[in-house]
């Protein structure tokens, strides 16, 4: 059986394609009504962008390792260097505007959140 060499090519550059490991970007955007569009490297890109949406901008849990602190919700900066010791969303997003970067919710991916457990600090 003889192969020529376009359909080689072709076949060279396709799994070559799917042997690179596909990462999303650690930054999103979130808006009400617009699904959330993870494709930011750059936490002041992000934040821009997100202030132009009237959405926030949103560390990527699946692009993070928290591997210090406790608290749900984290200060993230571009350097995707996560710090946990937020208890609530809000204390969280005030620090992050404050020094530019993004909070992160841990549990907004891969685990299901308890619907009937409070968050500390937040008013209802």
């Amino acid at each position: 059986m003889r192969v020529d060499r376009r359909t080689f090519f072709a076949l060279a550059v396709t799994i070559s394609w799917c042997a690179v490991p596909v990462m999303a970007a650690p930054f999103c955007t979130q808006v009400i009504g617009l699904p959330t569009q993870c494709i930011y490297y750059d936490t002041a890109e992000c934040n821009a962008r997100a202030f132009q949406l009237g959405g926030t901008c949103v560390g990527n849990p699946a692009e993070f390792k928290v591997v210090g602190g406790s608290a749900r919700f984290c200060v993230v900066d571009s350097n995707r260097s996560a710090f946990c010791a937020y208890p609530d969303r809000d204390s969280c997003q005030s620090e992050a505007s404050r020094r530019g970067e993004v909070c992160l919710d841990t549990l907004v991916q891969g685990t299901q959140r308890d619907v009937y457990q409070a968050e500390p600090g937040r008013r209802y």
